[in-house]
């Protein structure tokens, strides 16, 4: 990485948001390349797994999947894009998204939209990563996890969902293809719950996760 590009993180970010299912099943390591042949894959449990079922996998880069056989340990399907190549971790989920909005910057208006994700820049630490001209920059970010209180028990069944949902997969490490040599983890602090009222009235339940990004690129410049 040459420089840092803190745009292009919260854009991964978003594209991870958008990938989230409403409830998150479990991981597999089982490499997969994509093929229009069904392939067996291991998960962690297979509890919550049965033929026919559709599945929402990998967050980094998801498709939703058709489960066609099962065993003891084991379900097979057709994917169509790869997972878990370089032996890294993906998700498998069930349900629709989580949200019916995701994007980069606050939700100032959430008319009609029963639950949002908006990615926003809190705060960043930079600094020289050991000798030379090597630089360290950590930037965080916060994600706001919102849903419509019409319904109070809905809204905070939604908010432990989401953080259901998000805190295990956040607790990974996570490679940013977007922005190679960046990384995604949790912010070692609490995940918060709020009440949001907005200028029209409606009342939001939100949850609130830090995240940080890990980056480290060279600088040199050249005298003239």
């Amino acid at each position: 990485m040459n420089a840092p590009n803190t745009t292009a993180i919260a854009n991964a970010i978003k594209a991870i948001q958008a990938g989230m299912p409403s409830q998150l099943l479990g991981f597999s390591s089982t490499p997969i390349a994509a093929s229009p042949s069904p392939q067996a894959v291991t998960p962690a449990s297979m509890l919550g797994i049965s033929v026919g079922q559709q599945l929402s996998v990998d967050v980094t880069n998801p498709e939703i999947v058709t489960v066609t056989a099962v065993t003891g340990s084991t379900f097979s399907a057709v994917f169509l894009k790869n997972h878990g190549i370089n032996g890294v971790q993906w998700t498998i989920g069930i349900g629709a998204p989580l949200y019916t909005l995701v994007k980069v910057g606050a939700v100032t208006d959430p008319t009609d939209v029963v639950a949002f994700c908006a990615i926003t820049f809190d705060q960043g630490a930079t600094k020289r990563y050991a000798s030379g001209w090597r630089v360290d920059d950590r930037p965080v970010f916060l994600i706001e996890s919102g849903f419509d209180m019409s319904d109070s028990t809905i809204a905070e069944q939604a908010v432990m969902t989401a953080r259901d949902v998000l805190i295990p997969i956040y607790l990974a490490q996570i490679s940013l293809n977007a922005t190679p040599g960046v990384y995604i983890t949790l912010l070692p602090q609490p995940d918060k719950a709020a009440y949001k009222v907005y200028p029209q009235g409606r009342i939001y339940r939100v949850h609130h996760l830090m995240v940080q990004a890990a980056a480290q690129y060279n600088i040199a410049v050249a005298a003239i």
